[in-house]
């Protein structure tokens, strides 16, 4: 940019922008904690994602459905920036694999 006031004001909305980004992550994974929490606290929840992990073509059914897609993609990208999150998901993934072992 070769205009000062302009590359100033492209940079303040920059800041501004990734300071936002950062406040909605951090609000994000504060409610995606609370609800894996819920879910590990739930047996009837706990019971509800073993049956349909132990159900392959409603489970690919569910995976199709674009609103899954997206919220796929953000738990994905969430994981690949927090590695914290991403150690809650394995347990809860080795909990999940745990009951429906049980359950054959």
């Amino acid at each position: 940019m070769e205009d000062p006031k302009t590359a100033a004001r492209l940079e303040a909305n920059m800041e501004r922008m990734m300071s936002d980004g950062a406040r909605q992550l951090e609000g994000m994974e504060s409610t995606i904690n609370e609800a894996m929490k819920q879910m590990q606290s739930n047996p009837a929840v706990m019971r509800e994602m073993q049956q349909m992990l132990n159900n392959p073509a409603a489970l690919a059914e569910m995976m199709n459905d674009p609103s899954v897609k997206a919220y796929t993609q953000q738990m994905k990208e969430m994981m690949e920036q927090d590695p914290k999150a991403k150690q809650e998901m394995e347990k809860l993934a080795k909990q999940f694999a745990r009951g429906a072992a049980k359950d054959l």
